[in-house]
């Protein structure tokens, strides 16, 4: 799973870059936890706020705990730390 969240955040990177206006970089800890960046997200894409969304996200939705780590291949670890900082993670 590492290597695959590796992978589709470069990609996400790479795209932004190149179509800024197309990507809206969104962290998933505000996204779970901020109705306002839910919104934002929703209004970005062109979609309409609704309750039953709101409900959805606020019942099932959660933000892992930032002292969870996970122990990788250092391989492995080494670009995913590279990754976290590229997304101001750490």
């Amino acid at each position: 799973a590492a290597v695959e969240w590796i992978v589709s955040m470069k990609e996400g990177l790479d795209l932004a870059s190149r179509k800024p206006d197309c990507v809206l970089g969104v962290k998933y800890e505000d996204y779970v936890s901020d109705i306002g960046t839910r919104n934002k997200v929703l209004n970005f894409c062109h979609l309409v706020e609704d309750e039953k969304f709101d409900q959805y996200c606020e019942q099932v939705l959660r933000a892992r705990s930032s002292s969870h780590r996970v122990e990788l291949p250092e391989v492995i670890d080494s670009e995913f730390q590279r990754t976290l900082k590229r997304l101001d993670y750490v």
